[in-house]
């Protein structure tokens, strides 16, 4: 497995409300295909990951008409995430268009003529099955409608064109018809089934009691669910739908207490959401990146983070596990991220070229020979760290000046610390917390009391100088005095008079 680590600074974007603040940052990631064909689709239950392939078509994916062999051909297949090994699960000249997996099965739609329908493959017994033949699904399958979730030996399921949802048990062989409702999405997890009707002016969402056939309906007039598809997904007392237009907020309710909240607070094109143990999942636009950006809320943080910049779509999550398909360069693939393992930026500097032994001073900045790591050498003799690239760029606009010492010659010079960000320049937050706070001298942040005063010092656009610190640097800083009064802090006094890393620390 190829593995790919990005590097990008942690920055905040645009944010007016306090706790109400979207991190973006770079989780550490793999790349799990390299085929020039499509990958799309992916599902993950680990140690395996299956996706939609099209590396089998002679075109590399979709074209109308069937293109240079008149056939469109997409495979099922399901990789080992332990050591990468790669199975095709589907029959010669199939067309997979659904799939997801659970421990013991990998279930899949196929709508080729040759055995169009439900199919299965057993973990257990390396073995394929067709399971329900659907003759119509072929000539109606473009349509739209096809949806399919699976739990243990068990999938939900339904097809354009079909009469109803359905539930399938691989061990026993039973097909059983749930409902006649036609749906926008589903999910199922043990004896429940959750899904979303059709309605262009925003379908109802209903919970059914498979053992009973009990059927409840758990939104509101003001929660129905966008008319997207995939727009609901389920795990444990855990339901996330799409509220809203064509702009979509998420919606988080508990089956078990009734209870419902927005997981986001701003309508924005928001599509695929899946839930997971520990997080929840889905695509958010950028404007900006001009995208769809993977995006993860921790239900332990409630705190909302988006995956690097490049596109990130059809999410899925299991265990913690996280994987997407992104299209870069023209190429569209599979990868995983692993949302724990948050990538600390590695400041880039440019190599400096010189036949002679560079001298440095108390205020140099300083790097080592074939090293991107870039130190602040104090008055005190000391090298001071740069804990990430923003803190960096609160004390400088560009990589020049940058002295090249030997790798002997930086061993000798002890770490005195790392660098805190220049007072004044931005606002910052911790990871786990919700209060704002300006810097002021030697590393002592100060609590801005209300939204009111940080507009007061910061402007309109206050908002926009937050950045986040992880709780890791966190301990670099000092609590002040909070400030109740914006009288009681002034940026560009605070920037006055730390001009330099020495002044602020007092070196």
């Amino acid at each position: 497995m190829k593995k790919i680590i990005l590097f990008t600074a942690i920055v905040i974007g645009a944010a007016l409300l306090i706790g109400a603040v979207a991190l973006a940052t770079t989780y550490e990631e793999s790349r799990l295909t390299t085929d020039v064909a499509t990958q799309e689709h992916p599902r993950i239950y680990a140690p395996y990951a299956v996706w939609l392939d099209w590396r089998s078509d002679a075109d590399g994916g979709w074209v109308a008409g069937g293109g240079e062999d008149g056939m469109n051909i997409r495979d099922a297949y399901l990789y080992s995430i332990d050591d990468g090994a790669e199975t095709k699960l589907t029959d010669q000249n199939g067309i997979a268009t659904k799939i997801d997996l659970t421990h013991s099965h990998v279930f899949w739609m196929d709508a080729g003529t040759a055995h169009p329908g439900l199919h299965y493959y057993s973990l257990f017994e390396n073995k394929s099955v067709h399971a329900v033949t659907i003759d119509s699904y072929p000539s109606n399958a473009d349509y739209g409608g096809t949806f399919l979730a699976a739990w243990t030996d068990k999938v939900v399921y339904t097809t354009a064109g079909a009469d109803g949802v359905y539930l399938y048990n691989a061990t026993t062989g039973e097909n059983t018809k749930l409902t006649d409702t036609f749906v926008n999405g589903l999910d199922y997890e043990d004896d429940f089934v959750v899904y979303t009707d059709t309605n262009i002016y925003g379908g109802k969402v209903y919970k059914q009691k498979i053992s009973t056939g009990e059927v409840t309906e758990i939104s509101t007039d003001s929660t129905k669910a966008a008319s997207f598809s995939d727009n609901i997904s389920m795990r444990g007392n855990r339901v996330v739908w799409q509220v809203g237009g064509t702009k979509t907020k998420l919606l988080l309710h508990d089956l078990v207490t009734n209870s419902s909240e927005f997981l986001t607070d701003t309508e924005v094109n928001r599509i695929n959401p899946r839930v997971g143990a520990s997080c929840a999942v889905w695509s958010t636009w950028s404007e900006d990146l001009k995208v769809y950006l993977l995006t993860i809320y921790n239900f332990e943080t409630q705190q909302t983070s988006t995956h690097g910049s490049e596109q990130g779509l059809d999410p899925d999550v299991a265990s913690g596990d996280i994987i997407f398909s992104s299209n870069r360069k023209g190429n569209n693939d599979i990868y995983t991220i692993d949302p724990t393992a948050v990538v600390v930026p590695i400041v880039e500097a440019p190599p400096v070229e010189t036949d002679i032994e560079l001298a440095y001073n108390s205020g140099d900045l300083i790097k080592k020979e074939d090293s991107t790591a870039v130190y602040y050498y104090g008055a005190d003799g000391q090298r001071y760290v740069f804990p990430t690239q923003d803190t960096y760029f609160t004390w400088y606009s560009s990589w020049d000046n940058i002295i090249t010492i030997s790798s002997e010659e930086l061993a000798e010079i002890s770490i005195g610390g790392n660098v805190t960000y220049r007072p004044g320049v931005k606002l910052i937050m911790s990871t786990s917390g919700n209060k704002v706070y300006a810097v002021a001298k030697g590393g002592v942040i100060r609590w801005i009391d209300s939204s009111e005063i940080a507009k007061e010092l910061y402007g309109d656009s206050w908002g926009q100088k937050i950045d986040i610190i992880l709780d890791s640097f966190w301990v670099n800083y000092t609590n002040g005095e909070n400030i109740v009064s914006s009288d009681e802090y002034d940026f560009e006094s605070a920037m006055t008079g730390s001009p330099t890393i020495n002044v602020d620390k007092g070196l």
